[in-house]
């Protein structure tokens, strides 16, 4: 029996997005794979970096850090994980395709990460308990899954997580800006989690000073925002292109806004619906 205690975790929600190819021999097929995928992943982040699975939700699995174990550094820890499954990913794929597997679907990664106060322990009724974790944390990391879908962001953490993590020397954190977060106040800053590699620097390099030209009053500076942004390579500076473009020649300095279940849509003046 876990006694319910209020404690400092990191949360991950992880996607495992099976997408059908026009090759895909069947259904059974591609349940087959994200079964087989989330076994690996799950052995990444246990085995691997320390993590809690709290449950499966489709192909969306739910870990922590920091509980009942404690976790060191668990906001590093956790950040470096969706990396790790990343590499775990790539190096089944490179396995699929040195057996020629190339009917098989395509498997993607998505995920949202913050850290916060939670209360963890065994919560539920007399008719069963979990074992688990409730709190703004777990909201908020949910959220953030979402806000990567709509900006093209692969894995996205809160500042919690970029600020606490930063001096870790294989990962690098983009800037993405703010969301306005449904349940919360305080806009929150958000980031796009990447390895730290020299080609890696540069985009993040060229896109902050993109971000920084787009919030500008000045129209040719919002012009030649664009201009970065599109000779960027990566999906999130082609997303914040298209961004630029649909906000009519306003600059974009509002927080986005995100809520469960709804699109993010266009203000008059900005970006604003998470």
């Amino acid at each position: 029996y876990q006694r319910r205690v209020h404690g400092d975790i990191s949360v991950l929600f992880l996607d495992v997005v099976v997408s059908s190819l026009p090759t895909t021999p069947s259904d059974s097929v591609m349940h087959s794979v994200a079964a087989y995928c989330l076994q690996e992943l799950s052995a990444v982040l246990v085995s691997d970096n320390k993590a809690t699975i709290d449950k499966y939700i489709g192909d969306t699995m739910m870990v922590f850090w920091n509980a009942p174990d404690p976790v060191p550094n668990h906001a590093e820890v956790a950040a470096w994980s969706v990396l790790a499954c990343q590499q775990r990913l790539d190096d089944i794929e490179a396995d699929w395709n040195a057996r020629n597997l190339d009917r098989w679907p395509l498997v993607t990664l998505r995920g949202g990460l913050h850290s916060g106060e939670a209360l963890v322990g065994n919560i539920g009724s007399t008719y069963r308990l979990n074992y688990t974790a409730v709190g703004d944390v777990v909201n908020v990391a949910s959220r953030l899954v979402l806000a990567g879908k709509f900006f093209e962001a692969q894995f996205v953490c809160s500042s919690q997580v970029a600020e606490t993590a930063s001096d870790c020397e294989r990962i690098l954190f983009r800037s993405m800006g703010a969301v306005q977060v449904q349940g919360r106040v305080a806009p929150l800053q958000i980031y796009e989690i990447l390895s730290k590699s020299e080609a890696n620097h540069a985009i993040v390099a060229s896109f902050q000073e993109a971000m920084r030209l787009c919030r500008s009053e000045d129209e040719n500076d919002r012009q030649s925002a664009g201009d970065i942004l599109t000779s960027l390579s990566d999906r999130v500076s082609w997303r914040f292109s298209e961004l630029l473009g649909n906000a009519g020649g306003s600059p974009l300095n509002v927080p986005f806004q995100i809520s469960k279940g709804q699109a993010l849509r266009m203000s008059p003046n900005a970006i604003e619906n998470l």
